[in-house]
């Protein structure tokens, strides 16, 4: 079932218009930066790291990382992604980036960290998180990012783009579950922060309204719960 699953999602980000748009990547929009403050923040490392971006696509994440002076191991089932992440290092880095490295098979090393965003909801996690785990370093950090699947303008975004046989692992996604199966896979100290009551790209136009909504809002006690999505964090003792 693994394999099918895998195919499916192949399939569907070897197009080229189920990618991140790289002018996005070079110039990300205000709710963008936001998600990598706040993913950095629970992250709490400092370059240089190893890190490996789990579903790196063509970069989303990657990139501000290396632009910071990580060393990103760039994993991804498909390789057409892979291909524009690389061409865009390639041709952009700076001296002072990290290094990338990409591949389509997990690698067989140990990191300080491993993140990734819109990525669980795509594979079974059950199977998934504790080849992660088995990844990291000791006292290594889990960070994530992904929809909360009790916030329903999702699944409007899913209708309108006709791709629920891709993005139904959202349902899996909750806070009950994520924690039950972040400790089956070996990782411990759970949390997590609500970001964005309300869906964080519509207040592109206002950085205090952008703020307010992704931080303020979504931190208070029981209103984290129904945010836009989650910033989850796990370490290995």
């Amino acid at each position: 079932m693994s394999q099918i699953i895998d195919q499916q999602q192949k399939e569907h980000f070897d197009k080229e218009n189920n990618q991140y748009d790289w002018r996005k990547i070079a110039n990300p929009a205000h709710a963008q930066l936001l998600e990598i403050k706040h993913l950095l923040k629970f992250l709490a490392l400092s370059p240089p790291k190893k890190i490996l971006d789990f579903g790196c696509g063509s970069g989303r994440m990657t990139i501000p990382l290396i632009q910071m002076g990580f060393d990103v191991c760039g994993y991804d089932i498909s390789e057409n992604s892979l291909v524009n992440l690389k061409s865009y290092y390639l041709k952009n880095r700076k001296r002072n980036w990290g290094k990338l490295i990409t591949t389509n098979k997990l690698p067989n090393v140990k990191f300080d960290a491993v993140i990734g965003s819109d990525i669980l909801h795509h594979v079974s996690i059950p199977h998934t998180l504790p080849r992660l785990a088995a990844l990291l370093r000791k006292k290594g950090v889990l960070v994530f990012s992904e929809p909360n699947p009790f916030h329903l303008p999702w699944y409007l975004f899913i209708l309108i783009n006709l791709s629920w046989s891709v993005e139904k692992g959202i349902l899996l996604c909750s806070i009950p579950n994520l924690k039950k199966q972040l400790t089956k896979a070996g990782l411990t100290n759970f949390s997590f922060s609500g970001h964005g009551l309300f869906p964080t790209r519509l207040f592109n136009f206002s950085s205090m309204l952008s703020d307010w909504n992704a931080f303020s809002l979504s931190e208070l006690p029981i209103l984290k719960y129904l945010a836009f999505r989650y910033i989850i964090k796990a370490y290995k003792q």
